[in-house]
């Protein structure tokens, strides 16, 4: 395989048990904004604090709220499966004629997937935040909440 997509390492933040997977290919020229962002102090818009954030929710109750966080990540990692055959399919086909070609459709694969990632991140951090606000009302009822 071309350099570029012949090596891939699959990251994530935080820890692994409840981390999304997302793959960064050798190729790969730049990643969103958030990627670079720094971690301290707390930098809302950090892509490691975007996926810790669903990470800490769910170990407040690992055993009701770490099966949300593995399915949606797994729901998340086997879409960008299917979507990275299909994009190493196309860069095959096109690379020897077109090899920028070829890496525009590596670098919007990786943009798309890891701002998708984000985005499952947050969403997953809402999901969490309202289910452990349901809970809490369930819990210790306070009226007016």
């Amino acid at each position: 395989l071309p350099a570029a997509i012949g090596s891939v390492n699959y990251m994530e933040y935080g820890m692994a048990d409840l981390g999304l997977f997302l793959p960064f290919y050798q190729g790969l020229t730049s990643v969103p904004d958030a990627y670079h962002a720094g971690e301290t102090p707390l930098n809302e818009k950090a892509a490691s604090w975007i996926y810790r954030k669903p990470q800490v929710l769910a170990m407040t109750n690992y055993n009701k709220y770490a099966p949300i966080v593995k399915k949606t990540y797994a729901d998340y990692e086997a879409k960008v499966a299917k979507e990275q055959a299909e994009m190493e399919k196309q860069y095959l086909a096109v690379y020897k004629d077109n090899p920028i070609q070829a890496q525009a459709i590596l670098q919007n694969f990786e943009d798309k997937t890891l701002i998708g990632g984000l985005q499952v991140a947050e969403e997953l951090t809402h999901t969490l935040m309202a289910q452990i606000l349901k809970d809490t009302e369930s819990a210790y009822h306070f009226e007016g909440f």
